[in-house]
């Protein structure tokens, strides 16, 4: 199976939908609506008309390590952490009918998944394990700093 991937890009910027002075988290996403994270709470924009305001304490945030069989390169922060061949018999050894069978590294990889009860359903791969646990930490303080609804 072939997995396609494309790259996206995090960074510091303005939603047109709010008048605010301040820059935010932009989050670019591949395959849907892009992700605003404001004060307590979380813009998706699937379009210029199309939007969604979700409460920081409606969504559901988890990570994973992955295990990915790199072929494209494996980024300077990714730690490879075995091989296998492009070609390989079921025990993962190496096929020697192919005469062109080459290496590929496995890397480890980081999963990083937003789940809310109204349908947000958002996935982000990263390089680097320990950085997408920085970023969650970071994440779970920012929300703990607003108190929940009712509270």
């Amino acid at each position: 199976m072939r997995v396609g991937r494309e790259r996206v890009q995090f960074e510091l910027d303005a939603c047109d939908l709010i008048q605010w002075e301040q820059k935010v988290p932009h989050l670019r996403n591949a395959n849907g609506g892009d992700l605003f994270l404001y004060p307590g709470f979380l813009l998706y924009r699937a379009a210029r008309e199309a939007f969604s305001v979700i409460d920081f304490h409606e969504v559901r945030c988890t990570g994973s390590a992955v295990r990915f069989e790199e072929q494209e390169g494996v980024p300077g922060d990714s730690k490879v952490i075995g091989q296998t061949w492009a070609k390989a018999n079921k025990d993962g050894s190496r096929d020697k009918r192919f005469t062109n069978n080459f290496q590929i590294p496995i890397a480890l990889y980081a999963s990083w998944t937003l789940k809310s009860e109204t349908g947000l359903w958002e996935e982000f791969q990263f390089s680097s394990p320990e950085r997408l646990q920085k970023f969650m930490d970071a994440w779970n303080a920012f929300v703990r700093s607003f108190a929940a609804a009712g509270n």
